[in-house]
């Protein structure tokens, strides 16, 4: 029954794709719009500070590659290989593990860290293991989240606010340049309900069935829908109290 519960997963995320797209790419039918849309923003801010070689932590599909190509001269994605997706997969140059990475000290100008803080149970260490491949006055591109449902378990651990975040890298030893949300309270929203209208459909067989089948051209517009709140609250009202993610631009002291 394996390869055939592989094979309905693969073809449900082709279907998923081609109604939604997906990340970098996805459209306001996709459940992650605002979050995808929300990142990328802030991701493209913090782009204008890259230069040299950088290196993606945790890279995944690589979704922000075309935003860093044409500034950095290398371009290097690094995953661990426990933590590829089975189905998702990694476009990784380099399988290691964040708290040994396989470069010289003082090697690398940029070190992109997206969505990996939250699933460590002890970031000090990996911060401190980032600082040491990052050149003096080297950069290192932080995202993480501090509103979000669990996920990744068994290996979902932390979420930070600012404050919270500023902390970690500061005890790590680098000097923080800011911190910015990453979406305002309408992506919250839209993110929150998006999501959990997507576990809940998950929970059960039945469900899933009922999701695959009689509500397939209904779900999309739903998320639509909740994209549209989202973005029109957000345009309204910059409430950074409740952003879901934060973006941090931190520089090595020394």
């Amino acid at each position: 029954m394996a390869p055939l519960r592989e094979i309905a997963c693969r073809m449900r995320l082709r279907l998923d794709r081609a109604i939604a797209g997906q990340h970098p790419n996805a459209t306001i039918f996709h459940p992650q719009w605002l979050a995808i849309r929300a990142q990328t923003g802030e991701i493209k801010h913090a782009a204008t500070k890259a230069s040299g070689v950088l290196v993606d932590v945790g890279c995944g599909q690589k979704p922000f590659e075309r935003i860093f190509r044409s500034r950095v001269s290398a371009y290097i994605g690094l995953d661990d290989p426990t933590a590829a997706h089975p189905l998702g997969g990694s476009k990784a140059d380099v399988f290691a593990t964040a708290l040994a990475l396989p470069l010289r000290s003082a090697s690398v100008d940029v070190i992109l860290l997206t969505e990996v803080l939250e699933h460590l149970p002890e970031p000090l260490p990996v911060l401190a293991e980032l600082r040491r491949v990052l050149k003096s006055r080297g950069i290192v591109i932080v995202t993480t989240p501090m509103i979000y449902n669990s996920h990744g378990s068994p290996h979902d651990f932390l979420r930070f606010t600012p404050d919270g975040l500023r902390y970690v890298l500061e005890q790590a030893g680098f000097q923080v340049l800011e911190v910015r949300p990453q979406g305002y309270f309408g992506t919250t929203l839209g993110v929150m309900v998006n999501n959990f209208l997507t576990v809940t459909l998950e929970r059960h067989r039945l469900l899933q069935v009922l999701r695959w089948t009689l509500l397939l051209p209904v779900m999309p517009l739903i998320f639509a829908g909740m994209n549209g709140v989202g973005w029109l609250l957000d345009a309204l009202v910059h409430e950074t109290r409740f952003s879901f993610n934060h973006l941090a631009l931190a520089r090595r002291t020394s």
